[in-house]
């Protein structure tokens, strides 16, 4: 086993979209109760590897951010507080 420690420039998008989602599942314990459930049932599958548990989870992470990105810049619709 390795392990494999990837850095993104400070500036960079990947960077900005990691904050947002980390700062979106602090502040709603819902939210990340959701994730984590879709994280286990994704592991779980059978006959599925890492590159399939990380496509599979990009729709909902895509939306997440989505509405995270709107939230940071002011616009109304939902919050973290508001379901999925």
């Amino acid at each position: 086993m390795f392990k494999v420690t990837v850095f993104h420039p400070l500036a960079s998008p990947v960077w900005r979209e990691m904050l947002l989602l980390r700062d979106w599942l602090r502040a709603d314990r819902r939210h990340r109760d959701e994730y984590a459930s879709l994280k286990r049932a994704l592991a779980g599958r059978p006959g599925h590897d890492v590159d399939d548990y990380g496509r599979d989870k990009m729709p909902w992470i895509s939306q997440t951010l989505a509405r995270a990105e709107r939230r940071a810049r002011g616009e109304s619709g939902p919050g973290p507080s508001d379901r999925l």
